[in-house]
């Protein structure tokens, strides 16, 4: 049962050891628990549990695991937390999964991801409905990056359309600025060509050219 986890442990990034450790210890000693160390000691079991695979290049972590019986690979920015707890959010907690359940039998052609932030759900969504196309709106630049990193390395150009644009109440440019919090934005109305397009949820599907 030790080997089980040992080796495992043993050829995870120095970075997510450190996270390990600390939780174990503060969790023998009674001390309060970081969130960070409570995910990542989830995200290891995880990994141990699907059989996943872990390397990482460029300081950016490669996690590939088996989804709907087919392979998935993601990229999780090891300083960027939200990445992390949506992983965490979507494949551990599988908060989306009531929903997948409720929708099983029903035929989903066309899927509309607004705020796909870095990809996950796009991807998740994509093996839950493999004849499904899927247009996923991110405003965040380095998100959207991200966005486009993770649908390439596990969809093929058909089934997806990805736009760096923001859903509005009305179509207008929009000048995003990231708050200190995760995933908090301000936004206000811009003239300038150059900031983000906002887009009316109507536009979106216009613009996403479903059938």
């Amino acid at each position: 049962m030790v080997y089980r986890y040992l080796i495992p442990f043993l050829f995870l990034p120095n970075t997510i050891k450190l996270r390990i450790i600390r939780f174990y210890v503060r969790k023998r000693l009674g001390w309060k628990l970081s969130k960070h160390d409570v995910i990542w000691s989830s995200v290891f079991l995880f990994i141990i549990n699907e059989k996943a695979h872990l390397k990482v290049i460029s300081n950016v972590f490669y996690v590939t695991f088996r989804y709907k019986s087919e392979p998935i690979t993601l990229r999780i920015r090891p300083n960027l937390s939200s990445d992390i707890f949506t992983f965490f959010q979507l494949f551990i907690s599988k908060e989306y999964q009531p929903v997948f359940n409720l929708l099983v039998d029903k035929p989903i052609k066309n899927i509309l991801d607004c705020g796909a932030n870095v990809g996950y759900f796009s991807v998740q969504a994509l093996r839950e409905f493999p004849e499904a196309k899927i247009f996923s709106i991110e405003p965040g630049k380095d998100n959207f990056i991200e966005l486009s990193e993770n649908l390439q390395l596990n969809a093929n150009v058909p089934t997806y359309q990805i736009l760096h644009a923001a859903i509005w109440n009305k179509e207008e440019w929009l000048n995003i600025k990231e708050e200190d919090e995760e995933w908090a934005y301000k936004v206000h109305k811009s003239d300038n060509p150059s900031d983000i397009k906002g887009y009316t949820l109507h536009s979106l599907k216009n613009k996403a050219k479903f059938n």
